[in-house]
């Protein structure tokens, strides 16, 4: 998580922002670990790519690829005309 990401927490709801402030922890590349609540993987999916860039999913490993494929069917409709592919 970024710092800009971690200003957003509030947009969550309060107990999303209570747990990622009380888990953050500094890590050795100037991002931030933070740990959130999540009441579906479904839910989390939308949640985490509200944040665009700014946040990587590191567990659980389901939300991790739910993130990766809806990122990659965002990717490719957004693909150069004639360079599109199917992802579902």
């Amino acid at each position: 998580m970024t710092d800009k990401g971690r200003r957003r927490f509030g947009f969550l709801g309060a107990a999303v922002e209570r747990s990622a402030k009380a888990s953050a922890k500094r890590t050795g590349d100037g991002r931030w670990r933070v740990t959130i609540p999540i009441e579906t993987i479904a839910q989390a999916t939308n949640d985490v790519l509200s944040f665009g860039p700014e946040a990587e999913v590191v567990t659980p490993e389901a939300l991790r690829a739910a993130v990766s494929a809806q990122s990659a069917a965002i990717a490719a409709l957004y693909a150069p005309r004639g360079r599109r592919r199917r992802t579902t």
